[in-house]
């Protein structure tokens, strides 16, 4: 099972199918017709276009030898994905290797050099080469000014104000924004339906105690729509009563058990959380970031509401009494998913992104034999 698609797909096959015009028919026939095996077709109700194809077992999309399967798969269908040219609207962001050797390719969709928000194609070959699926979702017919009249500074200072407006009187602990971000961003787009898209400022508001993503007009520098950062369910560091300096209680290499039961929790999750990414990716992607990163875990956090466990966008914190063993992987996942796809938290997206973390929440609950769990033991 590939790794990436496992865990991370970028759009999941609609349950339904909507007619398309006579050129998208055209084109999907083609596509049909070029492929070595069985092909399955889901369209996007909002305008017909591909939204997910998958050849059958054993199949390939793309037959013939040759490398950029991908790209040329694409090139030559582009029509049916809503896609005018492939050089100028779509960007390879991301390509990933897993440890069977099947690859994932991602692609941005661009307009006039500025990123679409949340539309993206996803391009699966397997370990012998064939192109086994594309799917995913792009905005088509856009027709939008790329030039920015509100400053990146003003729309950083609007979303400031904007969250905290929102939680007055609550302390949120100092409000920042990171470097601002210019999208193409369709409110309805990212939910699934359709409606018109704008030119905004991406502005991530952080703060101890929040992490919010603002989307200010580029136009008009009003606020269009927000997305929340931290995500709610219930080198390691370990804390208690907040995430500071003067609350650090333990750190990697020093002795265990500590004696403290949440504590002992935190450290011994998170390292089978580790462990299991670690494993899946056969060493590629370690941390929950990728890159190693130092996993931070705070016990005892006042800024949440107990009982309750959240993933901040760079650390997990909890309530006393939540550290069991499919809650901290619950939300480790959630910075797995944050940092290889990013899968949207709002609507059906954020309930996939959840799904992921209940999933491999669970698959560490089974494997580390903790609690009244009988351990399911690794697949060939």
């Amino acid at each position: 099972m590939s790794f990436k698609l496992s865990l991370l797909a970028v759009a999941i096959a609609l349950p339904f199918s909507v007619g398309a015009n006579g050129a998208q028919s055209d084109a999907a026939s083609a596509l049909v017709r070029a492929a070595d095996g069985p092909v399955s077709i889901q369209r996007d109700a909002r305008n017909g276009d591909i939204r997910f194809v998958q050849v059958q077992r054993g199949g390939d999309l793309m037959p013939g030898a040759g490398a950029d399967k991908s790209n040329r798969f694409l090139r030559q269908n582009s029509a049916a994905f809503g896609i005018s040219n492939v050089d100028r609207e779509l960007k390879l962001m991301k390509s990933n290797v897993d440890q069977t050797g099947q690859r994932t390719e991602q692609f941005q969709q661009l307009y006039n050099n500025v990123p679409v928000f949340g539309a993206r194609l996803v391009a699966a070959t397997g370990r012998n080469g064939a192109l086994k699926s594309v799917n995913g979702a792009v905005a088509p017919e856009l027709n939008i000014d790329t030039s920015a009249r509100i400053a990146s500074s003003d729309a950083a200072a609007t979303a400031i104000a904007h969250v905290a407006e929102q939680n007055a009187p609550r302390d949120l602990g100092g409000l920042n924004a990171e470097p601002a971000t210019l999208y193409i961003y369709g409110k309805n787009f990212v939910r699934g339906l359709s409606g018109q898209h704008e030119l905004v400022w991406e502005v991530e508001v952080a703060g101890q105690n929040t992490r919010e993503f603002v989307y200010v007009s580029a136009i008009h520098g009003k606020v269009v729509d927000q997305i929340t950062g931290t995500y709610d369910v219930m080198e390691r560091q370990i804390y208690d009563g907040g995430f500071a300096a003067q609350f650090n209680v333990w750190s990697e290499g020093d002795a265990t058990p500590t004696g403290n039961t949440a504590w002992d929790e935190l450290i011994a999750y998170t390292e089978d959380t580790y462990n299991l990414y670690s494993s899946m990716t056969n060493g590629g992607f370690l941390s929950w970031n990728g890159t190693d990163g130092i996993m931070h875990a705070v016990n005892n956090d006042p800024a949440i509401n107990c009982p309750n466990a959240q993933f901040t966008g760079s650390y997990i914190r909890f309530c006393d009494g939540t550290t069991t063993d499919d809650i901290v992987s619950h939300e480790w996942t959630h910075g797995y998913t944050q940092e290889t796809h990013g899968v949207i938290y709002l609507d059906q997206s954020g309930a996939i992104n959840e799904a992921y973390s209940d999933i491999f929440g669970e698959v560490v609950d089974f494997l580390n034999g903790d609690g009244n769990d009988i351990p399911g033991g690794t697949r060939a």
